[in-house]
C-alpha cells in the first residue's frame, strides 16, 4: 500500500486510488471528467498526487478541445512537422510570438482565431498561400526547406513560386529597391 502526504492527517498515510467525477472550469466552461484521485485510508480525504493531478487537467483540456473542435497538441505538432518547420519557424511565418506554438504544443488551448488558422494549415494549398505571403519572415534555409516540402505535397507550382519570389527579392536587394508594392495613388 502506497503512502502519500495527507493534509488533514498532517503526515504520510496509506492511501488508495479511486475514480470520481470532477468538474473543472476550462476557459470559464464547467468541464466534468472521470478522474482518478488518491484517498487517505485513515480520514478518507483526497491526498495530492502530482501525476493524477496532471492527468485530470489533461483529460479536462482534451474534453474541452473535443467539444470545440480545437486542435490537440499532437495534431499541431504533426501539422508543423509535416511542413518541416520548427516551432519558431511556424510562429514567425504566422506572425505570432515565439513561444505561442511552444505553448500550444505543450498543452495550452489555442484561442479561436489561432485554432481556425491552424485547421486551415492542415491543407498544403493553404500553407502554400501563407508561405507565398510571409515566407520572407523565415531564414533562407528554412524557406527553401518549406517550399521543397510544399512542392512534394502540392506539386511543381510551389517550387516555381518560391524561385520567382526569391529571384524578385534578390534583384530588389541588389538594386536597393523596396520589394513591397506601392498602393496606387488616388487622384
Amino acid at each position: 500500500m502506497e503512502k502519500h502526504y495527507c493534509e488533514k492527517c498532517r503526515k504520510r498515510m496509506p492511501s488508495r486510488i479511486t475514480k470520481r467525477q470532477i468538474t473543472l472550469p476550462v476557459k470559464g466552461e464547467p468541464t466534468t471528467v472521470e478522474a482518478k484521485v488518491r484517498i487517505c485510508d485513515d480520514c478518507a480525504e483526497e491526498c495530492y498526487d502530482e501525476e493524477l493531478e496532471n492527468a485530470l487537467f489533461t483529460a479536462a483540456y482534451d474534453l474541452y478541445r473535443s467539444r470545440h473542435n480545437i486542435m490537440s497538441p499532437g495534431e499541431i505538432r504533426a501539422m508543423r512537422e509535416k511542413y518541416g518547420l520548427s516551432q519558431r519557424g511556424l510562429a514567425a511565418l504566422l506572425g505570432w510570438g515565439e513561444v505561442t506554438v511552444h505553448r500550444y504544443e505543450g498543452g495550452s488551448i489555442a484561442d479561436e482565431a489561432h485554432n481556425q488558422l491552424l485547421h486551415l494549415l492542415k491543407y498544403p494549398e493553404n500553407m502554400l498561400r501563407i508561405a507565398q505571403m510571409n515566407g520572407e519572415r523565415l531564414p533562407a534555409s528554412a524557406r527553401r526547406k518549406l517550399f521543397a516540402r510544399l512542392e512534394e505535397l502540392v506539386g511543381k507550382g510551389a517550387k516555381a513560386v518560391e524561385r520567382t519570389k526569391s529571384a524578385r527579392t534578390s534583384k530588389a536587394a541588389l538594386s536597393g529597391k523596396n520589394t513591397k508594392a506601392k498602393a496606387p495613388s488616388r487622384r
